[in-house]
């Protein structure tokens, strides 16, 4: 039913916008009772927060996993780009909602979704960071970058309209070639 609720709480606020639904018309579109709903949640922000949460779900974990795979520093930066890039491809309705209604958030959640969004950038940082310690990787501000990376990745779903002719694997290749360029001491292929 999580899933549900989830599902018919991202639909319906990205067509109406979070704070026009009522918890009965969520309710009928879930097929499930108010009361039923109310067993789930206990407010109608709740199911704002279950949805925008459901952006990082083991996220970051996947990130490391992936890039332990990888014996190379560009290596890892690329499969980190790729892994997030692929989730955030997969959530493009969520991450909508979620830039469009950060604001309806109820405070702790607005203030756990940037430390969970922070805690990414710092693996991507990390990453960064031993690339410019092993001299691989030019001396650059890690932090921007790794929310450049974050941010460019959301474009996918941002601007969904203006790269619906690409597949996911094309613009993430284009993404990883642009910051391995600026970041790589030489050529990278």
């Amino acid at each position: 039913m999580r899933t549900k609720l989830i599902q018919t709480t991202i639909e319906l606020t990205y067509r109406k916008g979070f704070e026009s639904l009522s918890v009965q018309e969520i309710a009928d579109h879930a097929g499930i009772s108010v009361g039923g709903l109310y067993r789930h949640i206990e407010t109608k922000s709740d199911l704002l927060v279950m949805a925008c949460e459901d952006i990082f779900d083991d996220l970051k974990e996947g990130m490391i996993e992936a890039m332990e795979h990888e014996s190379s520093i560009s290596e890892k930066l690329r499969v980190a780009i790729t892994t997030y890039g692929k989730s955030c491809f997969e959530r493009s309705d969520v991450i909508r909602v979620t830039y469009r209604e950060f604001l309806s958030l109820p405070h702790e959640a607005r203030t756990r979704f940037k430390d969970q969004e922070n805690e990414i950038a710092q693996v991507l940082q990390d990453v960064i960071r031993a690339g410019i310690y092993a001299e691989v990787f030019l001396p650059v501000d890690a932090r921007i970058i790794a929310l450049e990376i974050m941010f460019l990745a959301h474009m996918s779903s941002l601007k969904n309209w203006a790269l619906h002719d690409y597949d996911i694997s094309t613009i993430l290749d284009e993404h990883t070639k642009l910051f391995l360029s600026r970041l790589c001491v030489s050529r990278p292929l």
